[in-house]
């Protein structure tokens, strides 16, 4: 019983995290193609926005995965197999964004964006790093933003990759969440307009805080910034806390009372 439980829901939310990632990437890319700024052609910005469209496709897969997971009852046996599945979703980012997505823009962009942080693998980027900031550091008290600013950089897509691959299971977890607490709204449109309102919250926040964090903080110090990626996670994490407790504490009533 319990194998066909996990069975059907991994389906279930990989098949809706498929679909909305396809869209989404569709979308970000063509906007990437069309945008005033230089691009690098539609198969390269498909490959930048695919880690963006797994991250986001978390949400409303979660949402579909929510009833199945979170009954009338408290079944530890649920959400510790629903937390398998959204973490495959974290790990197959982690080996898209280290390694095949480099890769494959590393064939796209050209030898003479060899250097480019995008196209270095994680273990590429993590050597890169450390001696950038051998350079940087040697310098000493005096060293400028400008001395910085190619470790920062590189500091900013590896810390990226590795704290963008947390965010699925985020997205995931938030999406149940939010799932169950939707059920106590009886109007359909009040639903709906309350699911896509926390999603557009979810998508701005997240591009705002990694644009940010990157403009503001790391390309503006004079000194290590690698901290600067961590902030993207702030938000989601804080969601998840927030309804994630009253979730458990509501089903546990429910579980002491039955």
């Amino acid at each position: 019983m319990a194998a066909k439980f996990a069975t059907e829901t991994a389906a279930k939310f990989w098949i809706t995290l498929l679909a909305w990632a396809i869209g989404i990437d569709l979308f970000l890319g063509v906007m990437d193609l069309t945008s005033p700024r230089e691009g690098t052609g539609f198969l390269a910005g498909l490959v930048s926005w695919g880690g963006m469209s797994l991250i986001l496709a978390a949400f409303p897969a979660g949402l579909a995965a929510s009833k199945p997971v979170l009954g009338e009852e408290l079944v530890w046996q649920r959400w510790l197999g629903f937390g398998a599945v959204a973490a495959s979703v974290s790990a197959v980012l982690f080996l898209l964004a280290g390694w095949i997505g480099p890769a494959v823009l590393s064939n796209v962009m050209g030898p003479e964006n060899a250097t480019h942080p995008a196209v270095l693998s994680l273990g590429e980027l993590r050597g890169a790093l450390r001696e950038a900031l051998d350079q940087a550091r040697a310098l000493g008290p005096t060293a400028s933003k400008d001395d910085w600013f190619r470790a920062n950089q590189l500091a900013f897509h590896y810390f990226s990759r590795v704290d963008g691959s947390i965010l699925p299971f985020l997205f995931a977890w938030f999406g149940v969440f939010v799932g169950f607490w939707l059920r106590l709204v009886q109007r359909k449109q009040l639903r709906w307009a309350q699911v896509w309102a926390i999603g557009l919250l979810l998508v701005i926040t997240t591009y705002l805080a990694g644009e940010n964090s990157y403009e503001l903080i790391a390309m503006q110090s004079a000194g290590f910034a690698g901290f600067a990626a961590d902030i993207r996670l702030i938000v989601p994490m804080v969601m998840v806390a927030v309804l994630g407790w009253p979730t458990f504490l509501s089903l546990w009533s429910r579980s002491q009372q039955a």
